[in-house]
């Protein structure tokens, strides 16, 4: 199905969707408030992940009906900030950030009757935030922050990111005191690593990253007031502090998916690089290959384009021996043990006393057989970023270790479906048809989800 098929309609979805949305964003600031305030109890953080999997999954295959499904963010947004507290060492950072959420969520209720002023409130909101919460940062930081600055130096000596590297390892999951090589992917290494070096801060990449992403998602809200609401819930995440603070990379993917979401449509060619890069910013990420090349929303020579933009931005890691970027890369991550503390299904069964055997391949491949079984009902944007985010939760809630970093992609996602659902006009013959298993089972036989 091809993108002309989609006429845009700037009033879909707007008369009915905004007390769903509001209901949704309140709801959303109390449970994260509540989980907040008991992070501390390690249980919690598991069963939470849980929940908000089983959320995730069933709010994106009902993903046609956005009106009914906006409430139900609730579910996948509450885990991002249980047991957020286990990990920030100062408990003023935490204040700040719920005050930040909280005073977003006062501007957002009194600003949407106004979208453009709304989006305008929405970027100096974003803005605004990162330049508080730089200011109330812990002095403190994980490896994945010394891990971004000794790379960025390495590399600009000249020397091999992969191996001439070692960090000590803040996790202490495994028998080994230090993290040796660079285990994220050459264009993070050229971002967090290179760009952030020079500039004295690696966490300023995250910073631009989500301003960035605001700035797209305000810019569409100011002709759609019901995805301008979709992107208040997004920005008000008091998640969001923890991603800034540790150095994550997830908010260079989120802007990467959130660009080719903004340019899906207007700019094609953008829409592929950005797809392509977004590949290859994040490990996980590469299972959603299988997802662009079932998808119908993209033809033969974009897939191609996608899959070789993402292939090269990878490749670029053998400039210093395919055998040391391999093992920083894929033998670093299959090597780590699976975390008791991680919000997956084993860190669900580990904080309940139990031990879930698990393989390391199982979870990749799991998601890239759902990637392919779904990737034929991908017949839009929506639906592009609806089975990405289903791929990604049975690859979280599988794998041997998942944090808060994990699952705000897949609610980034989410935000980016439900908007595209609510701003494109869905033809006829999809309108009726509300995507459940046995609707994708019937997609998958050639029935159903109408013509290819």
């Amino acid at each position: 199905m091809q993108d002309e098929a989609f006429h845009k309609s700037p009033q879909a979805g707007v008369a009915s969707a905004g007390p769903h949305a509001a209901v949704s964003a309140a709801t959303v600031l109390t449970l994260c408030a509540l989980s907040a305030g008991v992070g501390s109890a390690k249980a919690l953080g598991p069963v939470l992940a849980v929940i908000a999997g089983a959320g995730l999954v069933w709010t994106a295959l009902t993903i046609t009906a956005p009106r009914r499904q906006v409430p139900s963010l609730a579910i996948p947004a509450s885990v991002l900030a249980g047991s957020l507290s286990t990990y920030l060492h100062g408990r003023e950072y935490w204040a700040v950030a719920l005050i930040l959420a909280a005073v977003g969520a006062l501007i957002a209720f009194s600003t949407l009757r106004r979208p453009p002023f709304s989006a305008w409130a929405l970027v100096f909101h974003a803005v605004a935030s990162v330049s508080i919460l730089f200011a109330a940062m812990p002095d403190t930081a994980i490896d994945v922050w010394f891990l971004h600055r000794e790379a960025g130096e390495v590399t600009l000596r000249g020397d091999n990111p992969w191996t001439d590297l070692a960090v000590p390892n803040s996790a202490h999951t495994t028998d080994s005191e230090f993290i040796t090589g660079y285990p994220y992917p050459p264009l993070v290494l050229a971002t967090y690593g290179v760009v952030g070096s020079w500039l004295g801060e690696p966490r300023l990449i995250s910073a631009a990253s989500w301003v960035a992403t605001i700035s797209l998602l305000a810019a569409v809200g100011r002709r759609h007031q019901a995805a301008l609401r979709l992107a208040w819930i997004l920005a008000v995440q008091p998640a969001w502090a923890l991603m800034l603070w540790t150095g994550w990379t997830e908010p260079l993917s989120i802007g990467l998916a959130t660009g080719a979401w903004a340019a899906w449509h207007r700019f094609p060619r953008i829409r592929v690089a950005l797809l392509g890069l977004l590949l290859a910013s994040k490990q996980y990420l590469a299972t959603l290959a299988a997802l662009l090349v079932r998808a119908r929303a993209l033809n033969r020579q974009q897939k191609t384009a996608t899959l070789l933009i993402s292939a090269v931005a990878v490749g670029m890691a053998v400039v210093w021996g395919w055998l040391a970027a391999f093992d920083a890369l894929v033998g670093f991550h299959a090597r780590q043990p699976p975390r008791p503390d991680g919000l997956t299904l084993y860190g669900l069964v580990a904080s309940l006393g139990g031990e879930l055997p698990i393989a390391s391949g199982v979870a990749p491949l799991a998601a890239v057989v759902v990637a392919w079984w779904l990737g034929r009902t991908a017949v839009d944007r929506g639906t592009t970023f609806a089975v990405g985010a289903v791929t990604l939760s049975v690859f979280h809630l599988l794998g041997s270790q998942a944090f808060a970093n994990y699952w705000f992609v897949c609610l980034a996602f989410i935000i980016l479906a439900m908007a595209a659902a609510e701003i494109d006009a869905v033809p006829a013959e999809y309108a009726s048809q509300k995507v459940t298993l046995q609707g994708l089972a019937e997609a998958m036989s050639g029935r159903g989800l109408g013509p290819a």
